[in-house]
């Protein structure tokens, strides 16, 4: 490894500690436009109303859910959602049978394209739900997954 990059992370890491006590860093600030509620929801539908504000999710084939139709283990379920809805700012998903449907959210820059990759735990047999935002509105895509031995427990 490069000896500046070592020297330069190091250091770093270190600092941020330090910059942590001393209250030049506040994680709560970057994280102010978080969906608390929807991630603290017990139902799915209750979760969508609070993620979106009690906005109107409009159904989108713009969305694509690439998922296995049979996932033979619900603790490592491999996702994929691709959002051609243009001006995508977060891509939310979602799980009908875990005990917290909402699983993850991805901030999205207008730099990259609206792509996520991720594995997720599935409690059961359900739909993904997958939620785009753009420009104060939101769109949602559904796939139904069996899933043959669950991932969560309540």
């Amino acid at each position: 490894m490069n000896r500046r990059i070592f020297l330069g992370t190091t250091l770093t890491a270190m600092n941020i500690p330090l910059a942590l006590t001393l209250g030049l860093l506040q994680p709560t600030r970057a994280l102010a436009g978080w969906p608390t509620d929807a991630f603290h929801s017990t139902a799915l539908d209750d979760a969508l109303s609070k993620l979106s504000g009690g906005s109107l999710l409009t159904p989108s084939d713009a969305i694509e859910i690439q998922a296995r139709d049979i996932a033979e283990d619900g603790s490592s379920v491999p996702v994929t959602i691709r959002s051609r809805i243009p001006g995508t700012q977060s891509i939310t998903l979602l799980s009908e049978k875990n005990p917290n449907p909402a699983v993850a959210r991805f901030t999205i820059s207008s730099r990259v394209e609206a792509l996520v990759d991720t594995r997720i735990k599935m409690g059961g047999t359900g739909d993904l739900v997958a939620v785009a935002e753009a420009d104060g509105r939101y769109y949602v895509a559904r796939k139904r997954v069996k899933v043959t031995a669950g991932g969560c427990a309540g």
